[in-house]
């Protein structure tokens, strides 16, 4: 950082306030303004004068009063910068300036010294609680049952199976198309509404026409509601898709009952699990026989909720290093909340207020990987983010179904893109850098193995959400309690 002028005097006021004074002295700051007023001369056109011929005095009483301000403020951001990469304290929030902080007068006329005064928050130093050998975190890990894997493996034979024509019954997800034609009464009305359309078995909602249907076959005929097959779609959508009406048709008066004539079933024939099954579903050369089959299948599900309850371990370590160093990290609270409600207009003191738990708790959560981050010499280098948002996109693409191939040029231009994006970059470096401090505590502390069934992990997880969504819905209740005690 470029040397700056502002000299900055730190005050402790105790364990966790203090005061920066910033000084910027005529003499300093004087050399630079006129310099920066003889630039604005010789660039100044104004009428009657030739181009840099202009007064000085003129191009002070045009200029002088922002140029002067532009310059005290550049030099103190550069002064407060240049403090705190060499100060090792250890600060919260922004500096917020101090009440006693004197007012500003830009005199051109009358140069004067500068002196600004700003509160500071710090957190002391401390020693993290709960990251020994001896401290247990339990980690699930996940045992799919076979009968799961067994249903995964005939959905696979499914999606690659092929769809056949069925003549003797109707089974539940069979498609069936089917002919309709209005009625009135029992009999067919004349003139009335006739349309085709097919529907798949599994996502009729009427149960009294789903079960009569089950039991009919190709030709056979029978009454149906076509206003009642799906549930929660309104009268046009049966129009629209079921009657194929549209533009002013969808306005015409139709009658609920159609009679419906069985015209095709269709359904999958399940693929055989033979070798094209294998490499199409698995990959090539992967999985031979129906037992490697589901070996693989365990993996792969068993993988799927990896991250998953690396996240559910992730947060109990959270939960219980914050507790464990509450008591042991205080913070500036008079500072914070004075700090928010500057920071944001939104910020009314009473919002700050409620939510203070809340953002407190975050701030010491940074504040503890901060501190581990150093102690343990952690970094994020260039690489690291790069290969981090090459890795995403990949398992994107994967879930999109994509063909990744010899996608290296392309994924290099993705990234490169990324790069530039400063959203991007600090999202992926924060992902980064949790995944450094996470493989680090697991180094550290002792992991209790607790194996237990997707049913059961899912269920540990609803807790977890639902207990988020209870904190979320108090401090909603509080925010609209306190916003009625005000219209009152």
């Amino acid at each position: 950082m470029t040397d700056t002028i502002a000299k900055v005097v730190k005050k402790d006021i105790d364990q966790l306030n203090a005061t920066l004074t910033v000084t910027i002295e005529k003499a300093d700051y004087e050399p630079i303004l006129n310099e920066e007023l003889k630039k604005y001369r010789k660039k100044a056109t104004f009428k009657g004068f030739r181009q840099g011929k202009t007064p000085l005095s003129f191009i002070k009483k045009m200029y002088g009063k922002q140029l002067l301000s532009d310059i005290i403020n550049n030099e103190l951001q550069k002064g407060l910068g240049e403090f705190y990469e060499n100060d090792e304290s250890n600060y919260v929030g922004q500096p917020i300036g101090n009440e006693d902080s004197p007012g500003l007068d830009w005199n051109i006329k009358d140069l004067q010294d500068y002196t600004f005064i700003f509160d500071v928050g710090m957190s002391p130093e401390f020693e993290i609680k709960g990251l020994e050998e001896s401290n247990s975190y339990e980690r699930y890990a996940i045992d799919v049952p076979m009968d799961t894997i067994e249903e995964e493996l005939a959905n696979a034979q499914k999606r690659e199976g092929d769809r056949v024509l069925a003549e003797e019954d109707i089974q539940d997800n069979d498609v069936v198309k089917m002919a309709v034609k209005e009625l009135d009464g029992d009999a067919v009305k004349e003139g009335g509404v006739a349309s085709e359309f097919s529907v798949l078995t599994s996502q009729i909602d009427n149960e009294d026409f789903k079960k009569e249907l089950m039991t009919k076959k190709v030709g056979d005929t029978l009454k149906v509601n076509v206003f009642e097959i799906e549930d929660a779609k309104d009268e046009n959508h049966a129009k629209k898709y079921f009657l194929n009406l549209e533009g002013d048709d969808l306005e015409k008066e139709v009658g609920p009952f159609f009679e419906a004539n069985i015209l095709e079933v269709s359904r999958v024939e399940p693929c055989e699990l033979n070798q094209l099954f294998f490499d199409k579903v698995f990959g090539p050369d992967t999985v031979s026989t129906e037992e490697e089959a589901k070996a693989k299948l365990k993996e792969i599900i068993e993988g799927q909720y990896k991250s998953q309850t690396e996240a559910v371990l992730f947060r109990k370590v959270q939960d219980e290093l914050l507790k464990a160093n509450k008591e042991n990290i205080p913070l500036p609270d008079a500072f914070l909340k004075r700090w928010l409600v500057q920071a944001n207009e939104k910020n009314t003191p009473e919002a700050v207020e409620r939510d203070y738990d809340g953002f407190a708790q975050n701030l010491r959560w940074s504040i503890i990987k901060g501190k581990f981050a150093k102690d343990q010499e952690l970094k994020v280098e260039e690489q690291d983010i790069r290969d981090h948002i090459g890795s995403q996109m990949v398992q994107y693409l994967s879930q999109m179904g994509g063909q990744l191939g010899d996608m290296s040029g392309f994924m290099d231009q993705m990234v490169e893109r990324s790069m530039q994006d400063d959203d991007q970059v600090r999202k992926a470096a924060e992902a980064v850098m949790d995944n450094k401090l996470f493989d680090k505590i697991m180094e550290i502390v002792t992991i209790q193995e607790n194996t237990v069934t997707p049913e059961e992990f899912n269920k540990v997880v609803e807790e977890i959400r639902a207990a988020d969504e209870a904190e979320h819905l108090a401090a909603e209740a509080v925010a609209a309690a306190e916003g009625g005690d005000e219209e009152e």
